[in-house]
């Protein structure tokens, strides 16, 4: 394996002709890869050898970070330090070279599986997509040139599916066929303004998927767990427990060591929850409340569990719902077996600086009134959804819109404004 990685490294120095560059770094991480597997990176920092070298946890800029696949050879991620290269680098000075050197080096038919969604000047970034049609989990593909066209950025993540993983149909959703729906998402929420520290009523939609047919919806996901477990559920108990759940440091790092990369040791997140886990996890959350939180019984919702960087890791939220855009959370670390909660985070630190916040005008507007304001302006997208039950794709709806109306003006705002 030794061999293997010293090729890979003269692999890299030349592509890039890194001649005048000094392998300074290196290190090898593990990740969940694309198709649900294993994927070993091999990491390397490079550095220019005229560089003075002060500050070990510092890159000098000109520095080359790259990453490849361990055993593909593939790379996955390139980035020279401030934007500057000081090496014999890749030239793409026309959209048709970048384009080229993209099917080259990850395989991707540019033409076929991407969308082209920033082409700016010495940028260019690519979207997964299925017969034209954007997919999620997304596919990403980034290349920043300078000045020169010399490649100084490079990353590729996710899955560009081919057409035969998905069962390729027309899009029939309107958003007049799902008003229904559109209804349910459209929310009357209060959003904090930090400069006046006040907050600002407005109606604006929750983002969601539905499926092509319109009979059913499904979650907004920005990040995906290979493994996750619905629960929904409203905790209870009848009496505190003394004492208070310490907290454990935990390494949420993807290092792994040459030894484990020889063994081959599988990533941790993809072992899959059992019922017997999912049990424990139950048994230590409450236990933790009981001590934690005693009073709190049946105010916390338990809304899933999954593993996270080797961890299990549950999700909970208050049961009662106030109007405010940030709701009180808790995020538990716990053990491999999901014995024990190790740490905790708690938004409710967070959300205290709102406290002094001048509270919203009162609302004005209907929901209705609100909808006919902003019905204009809706958007639904097709999107091929990865369905992680059969690993295909199916053609969805992503319901969205960017503006939102204020609850005392009916005036319609963009939403990142608020």
């Amino acid at each position: 394996m030794e061999q293997r990685l010293e090729g890979l490294a003269e692999q890299v120095k030349e592509q890039f002709g890194l001649r005048d560059y000094t392998l300074a770094r290196e290190h090898i991480h593990r990740r969940v890869g694309p198709n649900r597997e294993t994927q070993f990176i091999y990491s390397m920092e490079w550095f220019p050898s005229d560089s003075d070298q002060d500050d070990e946890d510092l890159n000098p800029e000109g520095t080359a970070s790259i990453e490849v696949d361990v055993h593909t050879g593939q790379l996955q991620h390139v980035i020279f330090v401030g934007g500057v290269t000081h090496a014999e680098s890749i030239v793409l000075d026309d959209e048709a070279k970048v384009r080229r050197w993209i099917e080259t080096e990850t395989g991707v038919n540019v033409a076929e599986q991407t969308e082209q969604a920033s082409g700016e000047i010495r940028t260019y970034q690519y979207h997964s997509m299925i017969d034209g049609i954007r997919t999620t989990p997304a596919g990403t593909i980034e290349i920043r040139l300078d000045e020169a066209g010399r490649l100084v950025f490079f990353t590729i993540h996710g899955r560009f599916p081919q057409k035969e993983e998905a069962d390729v149909e027309s899009f029939a959703l309107t958003t007049e066929k799902v008003k229904e729906i559109v209804m349910e998402q459209l929310q009357l929420l209060e959003f904090p303004v930090m400069e006046k520290e006040c907050f600002v009523s407005a109606f604006a939609l929750e983002e969601i998927y539905m499926t092509n047919d319109g009979r059913e919806t499904l979650p907004f996901q920005l990040f995906w767990s290979e493994q996750r477990v619905e629960r929904d559920e409203i905790l209870t108990y009848s009496s505190p427990l003394r004492g208070t759940v310490e907290t454990q440091e935990i390494d949420l790092s993807e290092e792994v060591s040459l030894e484990q990369l020889k063994k081959q040791e599988p990533h941790p997140d993809l072992e899959p929850l059992e019922p017997g886990t999912v049990d424990r996890v139950d048994k230590a959350i409450v236990r933790f409340l009981r001590m934690n939180h005693p009073e709190d019984s049946g105010k916390w919702r338990w809304k899933n569990v999954c593993r996270d960087h080797g961890y299990v890791v549950a999700e909970l939220e208050e049961v009662e719902k106030t109007r405010a855009v940030f709701q009180r959370k808790l995020k538990l670390f716990l053990s491999k077996d999901g014995g024990e909660v190790l740490t905790h985070i708690d938004t409710g630190a967070f959300l205290e600086m709102f406290d002094a916040f001048e509270a919203a005008d009162t609302a004005q507007y209907t929901k209705t009134e609100a909808y006919e304001l902003l019905k204009d302006k809706l958007k639904l997208r097709p999107t091929y959804v990865l369905d992680r039950t059969t690993g295909r794709y199916c053609l969805c709806g992503l319901l969205d819109c960017d503006d939102a109306v204020l609850s005392h003006s009916g005036e319609i705002v963009p939403l990142a404004d608020l």
